[in-house]
């Protein structure tokens, strides 16, 4: 029983930090491409623009 236990706790402690991870690689390819982020939000987005 113990050991369940603790597996299900080691499951749930790598899913956050694998989110954690995600979270925090997003947050850097976010702020390295938020002029491209910024094109694409436009209301209607020029290909040409967003390629350069």
């Amino acid at each position: 029983m113990m050991k369940e236990n603790l597996l299900s706790t080691g499951a749930a402690t790598g899913k956050k930090l694998q989110g954690a991870v995600l979270v925090d690689m997003w947050a850097i390819w976010n702020s390295e491409n938020k002029d491209k982020l910024e094109k694409a939000r436009q209301k209607k987005p020029s290909l040409v623009a967003f390629i350069f």
